[in-house]
């Protein structure tokens, strides 16, 4: 069996590359919070700071990694997941060949631990040279606070090795019910098209028992708030504040066990609404709703990027200019920057951001063959070209959409806390920063979905058809 898990991995490498940014992303910068949190503590433990004034190297740290968490499980698993069905025709003929289901899902799983400590390896050598300056941003975002003290960095295998196998074990929880889909692919499918569509994506158990534990999630933060105002202290309405960034979180992880079942229906309905007969627009519409799969795993990541680059923007500014009404101070408004959300929200967002790069590059020689066969019945160049300019304004406006239902139960909850706490909740809308990060979104996402597709425009079709088929 040894052998096999060796030669699996070595087939499989040119795919677990195409998203491997996203599992360097998640050890590089965990690396980063970890070595952070220990250089903090060390400066505890010396003396050079007390455990209150060392907060912005322990207790921001532990929460920005939470925020990572939350953001990178369900990216990973998106990840694992458009891995298997690349290779959905091998492991197949693994199982024909006479492997049991629990040998396929462990040729997974050895993948996935390659892949995560591999790219720990490299996530935490980037790290010791990135964690400098990001203790120098930390420097220049809180240098005006009296209690801060610039530390030199404190360079420990333990943090780094800690990262990395947390990484691994949360890569393997997040991969496992891929690991079990792809065990359970009948070995006749060895005998067809590797890349034909796979069963209607639903919501299953293991998704329900993520759904309640959230709604748990959720009805706790709610039931929070009225013993938090009655025991009101100092340092309430910051814990407010910090509950109610968390809800974008929350309801991020939320979306993304729903986006299944959730984003296709989502799609069909707007994009009705475009009366357009482009036949690249058609085309596009058509693509994404037969491909129910490779759509909802594309939204995902950028579902998170306007989540949290939109809803934490939102939240920060509607809380500073709330409490600058309630306390007529206009100073309070200019304390918190975009360098702070930078500093709270950069790294969560930058996972997000390489998820949906990786998602749809992966998915580059199954477009390749698509486009290819609409080419075979007609399709100009131009309408190759133009068809999948159309999916990435899909994925991107869907997106959108869909982040709309993270951010406005978060302002929801803020409102309610805030007013509990006797504060004149005002809302601000930063529509110039949703604008920039809506079309900087669509963007970007044009990019990693037409560029990949120009080379295999100019080979002939049978030829892209025949690559895909082969894998």
């Amino acid at each position: 069996m040894k052998q096999v898990h060796l030669a699996e991995i070595k087939a499989s490498w040119r795919a677990w590359l195409s998203v491997s940014i996203v599992f360097l992303a998640i050890n590089t910068v965990l690396c980063i919070t970890a070595l952070t949190v220990w250089t903090g503590q060390m400066a505890v433990n010396n003396g050079v700071l007390n455990w209150v004034d060392a907060g912005y190297y322990t207790i921001s740290q532990m929460i920005i990694g939470l925020f990572i968490l939350l953001v990178a499980m369900p990216i990973i698993g998106s990840m694992t997941g458009l891995v298997v069905d690349s290779r959905r025709g091998a492991l197949a003929r693994l199982a024909l060949a006479g492997a049991t289901p629990r040998q396929v899902r462990s040729t997974i799983n050895s993948q996935l631990v390659v892949v995560s400590l591999a790219t720990a390896v490299i996530g935490a050598l980037i790290s010791i040279v990135a964690t400098i300056p990001w203790i120098t941003f930390t420097s220049s975002t809180y240098s005006d606070e009296e209690s801060f003290v610039l530390l030199d960095l404190v360079i420990s295998p333990i943090p780094l090795l800690m990262a990395a196998g947390f990484t691994t074990i949360v890569s393997i929880i997040a991969g496992s019910r891929k690991a079990k889909a792809a065990s359970l692919i009948p070995p006749v499918e060895a005998l067809r098209l590797s890349q034909a569509p796979s069963r209607k994506p639903r919501v299953k158990w293991s998704g329900w028992i993520k759904i309640f534990l959230i709604a748990l999630m959720v009805i706790a933060s709610w039931v929070s708030v009225p013993f938090q105002v009655e025991n009101f202290y100092k340092e309430t309405v910051s814990n407010l504040f910090i509950l109610s960034w968390a809800q974008i979180f929350i309801w991020g992880g939320l979306l993304s066990t729903i986006a299944p079942v959730l984003v296709t229906p989502l799609t069909r309905v707007w994009t009705r609404l475009i009366p357009s007969k482009s036949p690249a627009w058609i085309l596009a519409r058509s693509t994404v709703s037969a491909r129910a799969d490779r759509l909802y795993k594309s939204v995902v990541p950028v579902m998170f990027t306007f989540t949290i680059g939109v809803g934490a923007i939102a939240i920060g500014d509607t809380g500073m200019r709330t409490l600058t009404i309630y306390t007529g101070d206009a100073g309070i408004a200019d304390s918190m920057t975009l360098q702070h959300y930078a500093y709270l929200f950069g790294f969560p967002v930058v996972i997000a951001f390489c998820g949906g790069v990786a998602s749809l590059i992966m998915m580059g020689k199954q477009r390749d063959a698509e486009l290819a066969l609409v080419a075979i019945v007609g399709a100009t160049p131009k309408q190759r070209l133009a068809a999948p300019a159309f999916e990435a304004l899909i994925i991107t406006v869907t997106s959108l959409l869909l982040s709309l239902f993270a951010i406005l139960p978060s302002l929801g909850f803020m409102a309610y806390a805030f007013l509990s706490a006797g504060l004149p909740w005002t809302l601000d809308i930063p529509w110039g920063i949703a604008s920039a990060v809506f079309f900087g979104g669509l963007i970007l996402t044009g990019m990693a979905t037409v560029l990949p597709t120009i080379p295999a425009s100019r080979l002939p079709e049978p030829r892209v058809i025949a690559r895909l088929v082969a894998d």
